[in-house]
């Protein structure tokens, strides 16, 4: 996935991998599920501002545009989530920083961690 490589996250974060599905009922739309390392955390409460940074850097691109559901994980190193959210409206949140970065953090469903 294009997007990943000029992703910039931080120094303790690294991408583990990234994938884009289809759903049956959203034509010409597309999930976005990004896997990540994040060192030092293992809770969703610590992942909701790097998803956040990525949904941010997500939207104004062309795979963004096309984006309805947006997961972003924390994998341990055998590679089991240890945090999971998931923006299930990603089309319909602005991903600007408003009204604050901290709002935004709360709209990210917790599925794990």
């Amino acid at each position: 996935m294009a997007f990943l490589s000029g992703l910039k996250l931080p120094d303790n974060v690294s991408v583990a991998n990234g994938r884009v599905s289809t759903q049956s009922d959203k034509p010409g739309l597309v999930g976005v599920a990004i896997a990540l390392c994040v060192r030092g955390s293992s809770s969703a409460a610590d992942l909701r501002p790097i998803a956040t940074m990525i949904a941010a850097a997500l939207k104004p691109t062309d795979l963004g545009a096309r984006t309805f559901a947006l997961y972003v994980s924390d994998m341990d190193v055998t590679y089991k989530d240890e945090a999971k959210v998931k923006d299930p409206e990603y089309q319909v949140h602005l991903w600007n920083g408003e009204p604050s970065a901290s709002a935004e953090n709360q709209l990210w469903e917790v599925l794990a961690g």
